[in-house]
């Protein structure tokens, strides 16, 4: 059956929102989550975090003048949305050298196989409902790992489990977290969202697509084979009847590098928004949440 989805046609990659509006769309809850996100057992440290931080200003006002405002066209499509769900081409992104080892591996292949055995509750149904978190766990429980819970402040809850590599560890001893599943849960306890990314990572600057070069590209299947970019997180939500994917790619952008969430009807991509790389790689799976609600906020104001 066909129903119409509005698709804003006229976004570019680079162009869905500045970064001064993405900021506003999140303010209310980063504000309650990142400073508890920090305290998360999350193994993603990477070199652009130890920059100094009176650079911080100066990066920040050039990645919002990367992200650029630009007109957006609004266009009325006739979609199947049923079909256009089941195809998740933003997982597609995810290559063999995504998640380092097997432990990785392993953890990206249950997260395709929860993708299909959960229920997304509709964040435009109130009365519709989700898979409980107990239900979550129920699934994960062969997996072996227990899972850290934090409220965010909103009602919403955020579960999350970290995959370790008992072979690979710091000093410390501490094994490297090599992978992360997490899961969000509203007010009454429904699943809304959920994402993976690996834990240990390297970010290779010069396979980084240019901003300039992306452009023209509409779909995820052009992303792929023109751009081939590394991806550090992938998740999907339940918006209007329509299965959202996302997927976080780094993209040059002159002296920043930034990280680019890119959201996919199907093939067809339908928004995009980010922020200095290095300031989303602090928390992959925190930032993968708040920025999908800077998306359900435009699609609710169309």
């Amino acid at each position: 059956m066909l129903r119409k989805f509005l698709l804003l046609m006229g976004i570019t990659l680079l162009a869905a929102c500045s970064a001064n509006e993405t900021e506003e769309a999140v303010n209310d809850e980063e504000d309650a989550v990142v400073e508890e996100a920090e305290s998360t057992e999350v193994d993603e440290a990477s070199p652009e975090t130890a920059e100094e931080d009176n650079d911080t200003s100066e990066e920040t006002e050039s990645a919002e003048a990367d992200l650029a405002e630009v007109e957006v066209e609004t266009v009325e499509e006739e979609v199947d949305i049923a079909a256009a769900s089941a195809d998740k081409a933003a997982f597609g992104l995810v290559k063999d050298d995504t998640f380092t080892n097997e432990t990785g591996q392993a953890v990206w292949e249950k997260y395709q196989e929860m993708t299909e055995e959960y229920t997304l509750k509709d964040v435009f149904i109130p009365e519709g409902s989700g898979s409980s978190s107990a239900e979550v766990e129920e699934l994960m429980s062969d997996m072996e790992i227990e899972p850290d819970s934090m409220d965010l402040g909103n009602g919403h809850t955020l579960m999350i489990y970290h995959f370790p590599d008992d072979e690979l560890a710091h000093e410390n001893g501490e094994p490297f977290i090599m992978a992360d599943m997490t899961f969000i849960f509203d007010e009454d306890d429904h699943l809304i969202h959920s994402s993976i990314a690996p834990g240990f990572y390297e970010l290779d600057l010069s396979g980084t697509p240019n901003a300039e070069d992306l452009g023209d590209v509409i779909s995820m299947d052009d992303l792929a084979d023109d751009h081939d970019p590394q991806v550090f997180a992938v998740g999907e939500m339940l918006i209007n009847e329509a299965t959202i994917t996302q997927a976080l790619i780094p993209v040059d952008a002159d002296d920043n590098t930034l990280g680019l969430y890119v959201y996919a009807l199907g093939d067809t991509i339908v928004y995009s928004n980010g922020d200095l790389f290095f300031t989303i790689s602090a928390d992959f799976p925190t930032y993968s949440y708040l920025y999908f609600q800077d998306l359900v906020q435009a699609y609710s104001t169309m």
